[in-house]
């Protein structure tokens, strides 16, 4: 009975095990400044809402989007599909759905581009400059 129990707890601790293996991360980007007067190339950051983002995940509590760091948000789970919602001081700009194997890896990167004031979703390998200290390129 001892051996049973003792393999039964083998098999769920390797189950746990598993499971974390089987999670995804995003990093969210750090996002500008938003400064004043005409958007141009010149001027990719001119809005006049400041650019004070949260990012949801599948309903849950939202996430502040920083200035100066990314943010990682991990624990995603790998088989499910995803549904992120974006507001920027308050009001909803952006909601989509996503799956990690649409990106072939368990790690990406979600970004701001304040010239078209769209949000993206891209493998990390894609984007070097957006970096999360606790997240690796898998």
């Amino acid at each position: 009975m001892f051996r049973f129990v003792g393999f039964g707890l083998v098999i769920a601790l390797l189950g746990l095990h598993a499971a974390a293996e089987e999670s995804g991360s995003v990093c969210i980007a750090s996002v500008p400044v938003a400064t004043a007067g005409t958007k141009s190339m010149a001027n990719d950051t001119a809005s006049p809402v400041p650019y004070e983002f949260t990012v949801s995940f599948d309903g849950g509590a939202p996430v502040s989007v920083l200035h100066e760091k990314p943010v990682l948000v991990a624990a995603l789970t790998l088989a499910s599909s995803h549904r992120v919602k974006i507001r920027q001081v308050g009001k909803p700009v952006a909601s989509f759905s996503f799956r990690f194997s649409e990106y072939k890896g368990s790690n990406l990167c979600l970004w701001f581009n304040p010239l078209y004031e769209s949000w993206s979703l891209s493998p990390p390998s894609a984007m070097r400059w957006c970096r999360c200290a606790d997240q690796h390129d898998a």
